[in-house]
């Protein structure tokens, strides 16, 4: 959307995406109401198909999104919240949630789509933030991968450290019997 709406030239857009020209603004009420009604398809079908059609594997310990969302917010005033509610508004109130966090995100796309410079900034900011999630990752992985190839070196060092130690002893306890006995 950011190259087609803020990059490409009149000429181009006619060209090659001519649906583009028609779109001057973006509808923010229309925006949100279709969101909004696949939103609640995409909620209303997983709450089908994982927390009423595996009801017996939730039941005997698979976690869910929601699961995990509870346990791990349990501390924090959203989670305190969530946690109080009787069963099954704490679904209920995760929905919303989610839904409220959705409105959220949405309620920026009309500004990017009007400035160019809200949209660069955003874009940019994106990915920013999948580099350094992706370094992170990577170095937090080879770091483990050295940190236990370190430790296995360090292991096999102080192995042929001691056999080296208990030559070494036993070449002095050698040399002492061998002293003992030219005398």
């Amino acid at each position: 959307m950011y190259v087609i709406t803020h990059e490409l030239s009149y000429e181009f857009k006619k060209k090659r995406f001519p649906g583009s020209l028609k779109l001057e603004h973006w509808e923010f009420m229309y925006g949100i109401l279709y969101t909004s009604i696949v939103y609640f398809i995409w909620q209303l079908t997983y709450h089908y198909f994982i927390t009423i059609r595996r009801a017996d594997k939730i039941k005997n310990g698979q976690v869910t999104s929601f699961e995990y969302l509870r346990k791990a917010f349990a501390n924090k005033p959203i989670g305190k919240f969530v946690n109080s509610l009787p069963e099954p508004l704490p679904v209920v109130a995760f929905t919303l949630i989610q839904y409220g966090y959705q409105l959220t995100t949405m309620s920026l796309c009309p500004l990017f789509f009007q400035y160019k410079y809200a949209a660069s900034v955003f874009v940019s900011l994106i990915f920013l933030t999948a580099s350094y999630n992706g370094a992170t990752y990577y170095v937090d992985f080879y770091g483990k991968k050295f940190q236990k190839e370190i430790a296995r070196l360090q292991d096999g060092l102080n192995k042929l450290q001691n056999k080296l130690t208990s030559v070494e002893s036993s070449e002095d306890l050698t040399a002492n019997y061998l002293d003992i006995g030219n005398k």
